[in-house]
């Protein structure tokens, strides 16, 4: 039943591996807001508040796992961990 949102948040995920940067954590969105945002893209087609979601969210995840937020606020790549370094 749940299987197409679950599937959407690992997808989610794929461009920022694919820039070398750790993936976004879910737990980090405020479930109104991302509902919010998620129901504006999908009845106005405006995409701003989803990126601002977005954004958010992932700063708060790079937080947690104690990245370097001032390096992906202003757009640069997060230094990798572990074995997800190429």
């Amino acid at each position: 039943r749940d299987g197409n949102k679950r599937t959407s948040r690992a997808i989610c995920n794929v461009p920022l591996l694919n820039a070398h940067l750790p993936p976004i954590s879910f737990v980090d969105f405020g479930k109104r807001d991302y509902i919010v945002s998620l129901l504006a893209f999908h009845e106005l087609g405006d995409a701003r508040l989803a990126e601002q979601c977005f954004a958010e969210a992932y700063v708060k995840s790079a937080r947690r796992l104690g990245l370097d937020v001032g390096n992906i606020e202003s757009g640069g790549r997060a230094p990798r961990q572990g074995g997800m370094a190429r």
